[in-house]
């Protein structure tokens, strides 16, 4: 884990999300860098809570405003770059949820 934010590709399937670099070669547009399985127990927590809980500047708050949390085997914060954005990766993850529990069944 670094200081600094890297962008990531993030590829949201049927039972795990997998996230990606930019890779720095010609023979493929990213390279893996890990998964986490999506499962009945994945859980999802925004960001906002932690922000309204911290003594942080408005700067710092205005990025976690943008962040979620996905947790399971591991966890990971994720950091949207709009608000829009956000909400359609909270959506699809809740819902890639709902199906793997309905086919569980």
């Amino acid at each position: 884990s670094s200081a600094t934010l890297t962008p990531r590709y993030f590829f949201l399937f049927s039972d795990s999300l997998v996230w990606t670099v930019e890779s720095e070669f010609s023979g493929s547009p990213v390279n893996y860098r890990g998964h986490i399985p999506i499962e009945q127990k994945t859980i999802l927590r925004d960001s906002i809570d932690f922000v309204r809980v911290q003594k942080l500047g408005e700067e710092a708050k205005s990025v976690l405003r943008m962040g979620f949390e996905i947790s399971g085997k591991a966890t990971v914060l994720l950091f949207a770059e709009t608000p829009e954005q956000k909400m359609v990766w909270l959506t699809n993850t809740v819902n890639t949820i709902k199906e793997l529990s309905q086919a569980t069944q």
